[in-house]
């Protein structure tokens, strides 16, 4: 219902869309979510919705994704590598659940380092009612003489 529903909301809430597919653990979802992926991505969406249905692929486990996300961690052009960096971190992180000696063997060779692997989606508690997707770093703002908020103070480790 919620892949039906994808082409008719707006392009800001297609990313949520994708999360919730992903949530769900619904393989139907695949095919779409590989298009999404391979970059046939609906009308007016931004292109990070790609990296959405990258980590909704990762959430299902699906077997079938492999090959897609492989090629996208693994493509190259002359200089560099044929994807943006954190499509590449997306579609690593994916892979890594799913099959995690390739992910071990490869990352040397990968241009990704262990700190770009910090922040990834987090595991959905079945039990849980209330989900946050993603981590982000948190700091204190100090308070100023008049109360203003200014600078970072220190930063906070992440939560969970």
């Amino acid at each position: 219902m919620l892949l039906a529903l994808l082409d008719h909301v707006d392009p800001l809430v297609m990313p949520l869309v994708i999360d919730e597919v992903g949530i769900t653990g619904d393989r139907e979802a695949l095919g779409r979510l590989l298009t999404i992926a391979d970059g046939d991505l609906p009308a007016d969406a931004a292109p990070y919705l790609r990296l959405k249905a990258l980590e909704a692929l990762g959430r299902l486990r699906a077997p079938e994704s492999t090959n897609t996300l492989r090629r996208i961690v693994e493509a190259r052009k002359i200089f560099g590598w044929a994807n943006p960096q954190e499509l590449r971190i997306a579609a690593f992180q994916a892979l890594a659940k799913m099959d995690p000696e390739w992910a071990r063997k490869f990352l040397p060779e990968s241009g990704i380092e262990i700190e770009d692997l910090t922040l990834e989606p987090l595991e959905i508690p079945v039990e849980s009612k209330f989900v946050r997707h993603r981590r982000h770093a948190r700091i204190r703002l100090r308070k100023s003489r008049c109360g203003r908020e200014h600078e970072p103070e220190t930063e906070l480790p992440l939560g969970n």
